[in-house]
């Protein structure tokens, strides 16, 4: 099988690189459209690109025109197999955000496969219309031979606040916790801008390349995020025992998100807090790196079944129904993104998501958010 990777840059922590390097382990072939490709729809690199791939994996977020649309397009006329990823964010997106959502409905009628990584992600998709199935999300780093690390001996709390999706992470309620809780330790991942000096109980360390080892010097990770898939840091912290806390449901994790219900859950732990052995179990039995990767490939492979001269048929007729429904993909306008301003209420997490890119430059946010790390599948 040979996949194709669309969307994202090819960067350790994206989804898709998580995705294409488990999927690599396991003899699977992979490669990712280089950056800032400029071969057209119908060039000769990518008709020659396409004819080479089984599956285009993608991951996607804000639609600002339809030149990767007009790809996937033709990718179905040559025979290739889509498979639409699904992390989080992007839904917010496809709900609220009208191209992007035409743009996933698109994709439904080219037949591709929609792939989300939790339950209520599904459900999401199926209130714009778009079917999807969930798989377990893909970590590279969960093994059930790994040595777990014992608990610090300091019961710290670590948190995820990438500086341009701060307040979508949660950072008025980690302020609030760092004040209240003095005498409570903090580590703080992502933020490269705020100042903490003004408080000995917090240590920034912007981005690190060995999480494993972060991990190791925590005793609980807080998550009190606006909205979520499955995030991959909570599994890297269960996988080592440790315990979380999430402003969604998630198995063998505390349920909290504002800074009173957190700040009670803390202080629980803090008077006793044992080895989280269940919630080890769970992560090693149902999201071990190896079964994640071979639960992806038979999905694909399960497309794949029917034979080239099938889908390259298929993929035809259904490319032909789409462009007579939707001729609008031939456009080459562009169009910008929108400030929080223009989206409805119910939309709040994503006009977050907005205000923070806004802040960070005086323009519109990027069609493509740039990735922050670590992505946590958010």
């Amino acid at each position: 099988m040979r996949v194709h990777f669309l969307g994202e840059p090819e960067q350790a922590v994206n989804p898709s690189s998580q995705n294409a390097a488990a999927l690599a382990s396991i003899g699977v072939s992979v490669q990712f459209d280089p950056p800032h490709a400029k071969n057209g729809w119908r060039s000769r690199s990518w008709v020659s690109t396409c004819r080479q791939t089984d599956v285009a994996h993608l991951v996607t977020y804000s639609q600002c025109h339809w030149v990767l649309l007009r790809k996937l397009w033709r990718a179905r006329m040559l025979g290739v197999q889509i498979v639409r990823y699904w992390v989080g964010s992007d839904c917010l997106w496809a709900r609220f955000h009208a191209p992007s959502r035409r743009f996933a409905q698109a994709l439904e009628h080219l037949g591709v496969l929609n792939l989300a990584v939790a339950d209520h992600l599904v459900e999401e998709l199926t209130g714009i219309g778009v079917q999807a199935q969930t798989v377990p999300v893909i970590t590279a780093n969960i093994s059930a031979k790994a040595e777990p690390h014992p608990l610090p001996e300091e019961f710290t709390v670590l948190c995820y606040l990438p500086t341009r999706r701060r307040a979508f992470y949660g950072g008025s309620v980690v302020d609030q916790l760092i004040q209240d809780l003095p005498d409570v330790r903090f580590i703080i991942l992502g933020d490269k801008d705020t100042d903490y000096r003004r408080f000995g109980n917090v240590e920034s360390l912007g981005f690190v390349d060995d999480l494993g080892r972060t991990i190791g010097r925590c005793t609980v990770l807080v998550r009190p995020t606006r909205h979520d898939g499955m995030p991959r840091m909570i599994l890297e912290m269960l996988s080592h025992g440790r315990h979380a806390i999430a402003s969604h449901p998630y198995q063998h994790c505390h349920h909290a998100g504002d800074a009173a219900g957190i700040k009670t859950i803390l202080r629980r732990l803090r008077h006793r807090c044992e080895f989280n052995l269940a919630g080890r179990q769970w992560v090693c039995e149902h999201f071990e790196t190896s079964r994640t990767a071979g639960v992806l490939r038979d999905r694909m492979q399960r497309c794949l079944d029917v034979g080239r001269a099938a889908l390259r048929r298929k993929g035809r007729w259904q490319a032909m129904q789409l462009l007579s429904r939707c001729p609008w993909i031939l456009s080459r306008k562009s169009f910008p993104l929108p400030g929080p301003e223009d989206l409805p209420e119910e939309a709040e997490p994503l006009r977050i998501v907005l205000a923070g890119y806004n802040a960070a430059s005086p323009e519109r946010a990027p069609a493509e958010p740039v990735a922050e790390r670590p992505s946590c599948a958010c």
